[in-house]
């Protein structure tokens, strides 16, 4: 998915979740808005090169955790492309996500997970508290949404 077409399928998921699209918070890719909240989001490039799938994944946790760090109130997310994981897990974010299935660093700074390109349109919006146990069935739900 290009850029472009990873901000449109988050506008599209956030939506059904009550966002919609807002001012850009410092640092990250897109902002929303629902309610009194605000979300900021960074989003991973869909395809950089095959060894440097966990380091985008960790540089888009770092300009999270600094957007934390500049706003305590502002929600957020990082939002990943999902639409090779099944198919090439070495190619994806696949072994990323894996790294964090044990952490707490998702519910414990306010980070939830926007997954888009797979079976499942126009994505799935997992809050913090949800990343963690649903990381640990990652491999699972990839083969159920195939």
């Amino acid at each position: 998915m290009t850029p472009a077409e990873l901000l449109a399928a988050a506008d599209s998921a956030l939506a059904a979740a009550g966002y919609r699209r807002g001012a850009a918070l410092p640092g990250l890719d897109a902002g929303y808005v629902a309610a009194a909240a605000r979300l900021g989001l960074a989003v991973l490039p869909a395809t950089p090169p095959p060894t440097d799938y966990r380091q985008a994944f960790d540089a888009g946790l770092q300009r999270l955790l600094a957007a934390r760090h500049s706003d305590a109130d502002v929600r957020l997310a990082l939002a990943v492309d999902l639409s090779n994981a099944a198919a090439a897990p070495a190619n994806s974010y696949r072994p990323a996500l894996n790294k964090y299935r044990s952490s707490v660093v998702f519910e414990d700074v306010g980070i939830g997970l926007l997954l888009l390109g797979h079976a499942q349109p126009p994505g799935v919006w997992l809050p913090p508290a949800e990343v963690s146990p649903f990381l640990r069935q990652l491999n699972r739900w990839l083969l159920g949404a195939r």
